[in-house]
């Protein structure tokens, strides 16, 4: 089974939302022999996501309103198969604490935070986009 995680800055928009879509995703796609979580590089402990994030994922039938934050830890990034990141000064700054290539994911998604929804229904329908083009295409089909 392929362990994936997925990071941004606060664990409270982008990686929960991309989380949550992707288990749809594998839902979706029984196929798939994967699993998936989010953390956060700065993220406080706890601390709930954004009302409009969880409002938009809510509009396309992802419930993500239970995610906590979670600060990520180099135990984690050791321990899962691929690192999936938002921007890439987070893939620079995984790469410089020494998480190899061929591990990391780049999405190049754009924070929403402070925004209004409809920059956070963007975010959501470009994380979608680059979950499908991005990480689906590199699972492998369990025959």
């Amino acid at each position: 089974m392929k362990k994936i995680l997925f990071i941004c800055t606060g664990n409270t928009c982008r990686s929960p939302m991309a989380e949550g879509l992707f288990q749809k995703m594998l839902s979706e796609n029984p196929e798939l022999d994967a699993k998936c979580s989010s953390a956060g590089i700065s993220a406080v402990k706890g601390q709930k996501v954004t009302p409009w994030a969880a409002e938009v994922c809510r509009e396309v039938g992802v419930d993500i309103s239970k995610h906590r934050a979670r600060c990520l830890t180099m135990e984690m990034m050791e321990k899962w198969d691929l690192l999936v990141v938002m921007t890439p000064d987070q893939r620079m700054l995984l790469a410089e604490a020494g998480i190899p290539e061929e591990k990391l994911i780049l999405l190049d998604v754009e924070d929403p935070y402070g925004g209004p929804i409809e920059s956070y229904r963007q975010c959501r329908d470009l994380l979608t986009q680059r979950l499908r083009e991005r990480v689906l295409v590199r699972e492998p089909v369990e025959a």
